[in-house]
């Protein structure tokens, strides 16, 4: 009996504290409201680019306000991928068993989670990120 009243209440908490994690305010990057932050080499170098803004503490990658100018068209309800080079060289970038070519690559997504596949020397790895309309989303090839 005193076990199953432990596991109740510990899946109880689980419960809630997940429906908690996932109900949170965005969280503001510190130090993002026009204070000088050191930035990572693979920081996209657009004069005037917005603050990264990260959604989820574990979330791939970084994401941007408003659309980094690629030259990439988005259109009303898309969201801009960019998918930058990794450390272990040349990697192919796929999204639902579609090529989008070798990284770097940016391209335009409806809102939404993406499943990424990245193909490197016969090896792959699966990648979820999530594009929200209006944002960029900035990835290294893994």
């Amino acid at each position: 009996m005193g076990y199953a009243l432990l596991a109740a209440a510990s899946a109880a908490g689980g419960y809630f504290g997940w429906q908690a994690w996932r109900a949170q305010a965005p969280l503001a990057v510190p130090g993002a409201e026009g204070a000088a932050t050191s930035a990572a080499p693979s920081e996209p170098s657009a004069v005037g680019a917005p603050a990264p803004v990260e959604r989820r503490p574990f979330s791939l990658g970084r994401t941007f306000e408003g659309l980094l100018d690629a030259g990439v068209d988005v259109e009303a309800g898309q969201g801009l991928l960019m998918v930058e080079v990794g450390d272990e060289g040349p990697t192919e970038v796929l999204r639902d068993d579609v090529s989008l070519g070798t990284a770097p690559v940016s391209v335009a997504l409806p809102e939404g989670r993406h499943a990424l596949v990245f193909r490197r020397q016969g090896a792959e790895k699966i990648r979820y990120v999530f594009v929200r309309a209006g944002e960029t989303r900035v990835v290294r090839a893994e």
